[in-house]
């Protein structure tokens, strides 16, 4: 068959597969195997997850409320086991605020809070009620070096729940959630998550942000936001954060139990006067609890009915799990992006290239070229996923790989081409060898 037919046809059939994998993965169609296939990239890629500084401490209010004190004493409790272990710094994810004064708790609660370092506090953004909108940012981080559109950054209408002021003695408030806004979107990078928002003309940063700010001594002039080109990201001392245009950047699920977890019950009795105990709990727990003296401690409730979060596996994370995984995801630099079009597009041209190469040849060199044309793709990929954690699926280069095989089988090979016949000079045709 003439090459140049086969050429057209391979390139028609190409374009043909790349339009119509590439329309069904905007529909999330291969969502479960791009899952699969990053999954398989990140254990290619990573001996193993680098240590993050952050550790969580779940606290279970229930059990709080069981002693029947105030619950300020409650919170008390918590930070004096905590503060033995000297922790550089702690953040506090719900939004604690009580109604009810008590002299005495207070100044329990007070004395605690002073002792620690600056703390990070929840706080609950969401839309306006009844009255006159609550857009005070006293007491939390207001970002002043601001590069690009910023319009589409998530707008505060009205600050919900803030820190009780006895806490904000000693901390900053930023926000854990937004409240009557799209969920954040769970995909096969992970789950998205805001790290902006908008109160009135003023951007702040959320609580992932100030947790990483308190932790590293970042001041406020030392995180640029930049939500321009084809690359927006947001630089908070020495790391780039790549994000969206609204602000939000994933998750990748695998960061679940890259970091030391902790009970606060195993916290109080390691901290108790009962030396045997404690000492028992501490050599059982060592590596976790000396995690207190050198992470971000990041104090919330995880039990069951709080798991509101899916990952992308179908496990379910409660909102301050979710906030530990996104700190340790700044702190280890573990952001999974996507290729860029210009080169995703390239490796496609690449390859029909080599495709094109291909058909000059006999079926056997197409269709075992077409295999080792699918091997080399996943070995870049492998290899620049290696070093800048990008990637994209796999499916529309697999398209084109599997009409190359296709064709290279139904398709007749190319004719050989018969050596001119010479003669001599009396004008019989030459034979190859005498004696034939």
């Amino acid at each position: 068959m003439n090459y140049s037919l086969k050429a057209t046809l391979f390139l028609v059939f190409a374009a043909v597969a790349v339009v119509l994998i590439d329309r069904e993965d905007q529909r999330k169609t291969f969502d479960r195997y791009n899952r699969s296939f990053l999954d398989w990239l990140v254990g290619n890629a990573w001996t193993r997850i680098a240590p993050s500084q952050v550790t969580l401490l779940r606290v279970n209010p229930m059990e709080l409320e069981q002693d029947n004190l105030d619950p300020r004493l409650d919170w008390a409790i918590v930070l004096r086991s905590l503060e033995a272990f000297d922790p550089k710094s702690v953040a506090i994810v719900p939004s604690l605020n009580w109604d009810k004064p008590d002299q005495l708790a207070e100044g329990a609660l007070n004395k605690r809070v002073i002792s620690m370092p600056p703390l990070t506090l929840g706080a609950t953004f969401g839309a306006p009620g009844e009255g006159q909108p609550n857009l005070d940012t006293t007491g939390m981080t207001v970002l002043t070096d601001l590069t690009g559109d910023l319009s589409k950054l998530p707008v505060v209408r009205n600050i919900v729940a803030m820190p009780d002021s006895e806490l904000m003695a000693n901390g900053k408030a930023a926000f854990t959630q937004i409240e009557l806004t799209e969920e954040t979107a769970s995909g096969p990078n992970g789950i998205r998550f805001p790290l902006l928002a908008k109160i009135g003309d003023k951007v702040v940063p959320s609580f992932v942000l100030q947790v990483i700010m308190n932790q590293e001594d970042i001041p406020a002039d030392q995180v640029k936001v930049i939500l321009e080109g084809t690359r927006p990201m947001i630089r908070i001392g020495p790391h780039s954060v790549p994000v969206d245009l609204d602000g939000c950047f994933t998750v990748y699920h695998g960061m679940k139990g890259s970091f030391p977890s902790i009970e606060f019950s195993s916290l109080a009795l390691a901290a108790s006067p009962f030396e045997e105990v404690a000492e028992k709990l501490r050599k059982a727990s060592k590596d976790s609890l000396e995690s207190l003296r050198t992470n971000a401690v990041i104090i919330g409730y995880d039990q069951d009915e709080m798991k509101e979060f899916a990952l992308p596996t179908g496990e379910r994370i409660s909102r301050a799990e979710l906030i530990a995984m996104a700190v340790a995801t700044i702190q280890t630099g573990r952001h999974i992006t996507y290729w860029p079009n210009l080169f995703r597009y390239a490796s496609w041209g690449v390859l029909a290239v080599l495709g094109l190469g291909l058909f000059q040849w006999r079926r056997f060199r197409v269709v075992s070229g077409a295999f080792a044309t699918l091997l080399l793709y996943g070995g870049v990929s492998i290899g620049v996923f290696q070093t800048s954690l990008s990637w994209t699926p796999p499916w529309p280069a697999l398209g084109i790989c599997a009409v190359l095989l296709v064709l290279g089988i139904l398709l007749p090979s190319p004719r050989r081409k018969l050596a001119p016949v010479s003669s001599d000079s009396s004008g019989t045709p030459a034979t190859e060898a005498s004696g034939s």
